[in-house]
């Protein structure tokens, strides 16, 4: 009796990428154009602006972003109270800490390969909004996509990439964390939606919610 090997999940998951890749690998150039254009948009046309000027990052937001990247690289630690924000007494840092955190990571794992830890920390935070803005056009496709069919999330991914108000909030020095929140905003929208579309008929999270409430 022959003993059957059961197929590897790890390249299972391999297949149906290349599979899916090799069938869809127009929509996935097109995706890749429009991110380069759209990060060539939030980033070139500001670079002298940000570099050249001598005028680092623009906003009041971005400098008090960089004060605790470099503080979180110094200290270790997230910047949790801070003097600064209101002498004498030491108001608490309302900003979330994953983007800082991100961002003082990657500056010291990337800038301790080249040695320039607070250069290529600088670049990274000048350069990272106009990366997720630019990397939003990916789930605004999918959204798009999943109700109103391939073209018409082509088009959607391709205003946001020349959207004005959008290139505004995620240009290259403007380091705050709208682009970076938006972009997650976006994901956690295009799951909810794929949820509830995939949702059986006449099954609801109301009445799964009733029925464990009866049982209980």
């Amino acid at each position: 009796m022959k003993m059957i090997k059961p197929k590897s999940s790890g390249n299972s998951l391999l297949n149906v990428l290349w599979k899916e890749t090799r069938k869809n690998w127009k929509t996935i150039m097109i995706l890749m154009v429009l991110f380069l254009i759209g990060l060539t948009m939030r980033s070139y046309f500001y670079y002298q602006e940000s570099v050249e000027s001598g005028v680092e990052l623009s906003g009041n937001d971005p400098y008090y972003h960089k004060r605790v990247i470099d503080y979180v690289q110094d200290e270790k630690q997230h910047l949790v109270r801070d003097p600064l924000l209101g002498y004498p007494a030491k108001p608490h840092n309302p900003r979330p800490p994953l983007f800082d955190w991100s961002i003082a990571v990657e500056g010291l794992v990337i800038g301790s390969i080249f040695g320039s830890v607070p250069g290529i920390t600088l670049f990274i935070t000048q350069i990272t909004p106009s990366f997720w803005g630019a990397a939003t056009i990916v789930p605004v496709y999918f959204i798009t996509k999943e109700y109103f069919g391939k073209k018409a999330g082509l088009w959607a991914a391709f205003f946001l990439t020349i959207m004005p108000s959008h290139i505004d909030r995620s240009s290259f020095g403007f380091a705050d964390h709208d682009s970076f929140v938006l972009f997650f905003v976006v994901v956690t929208f295009f799951f909810l939606m794929k949820s509830l579309r995939h949702l059986k008929p006449g099954r609801s999270t109301t009445s799964s919610h009733r029925r464990a409430s009866e049982r209980d």
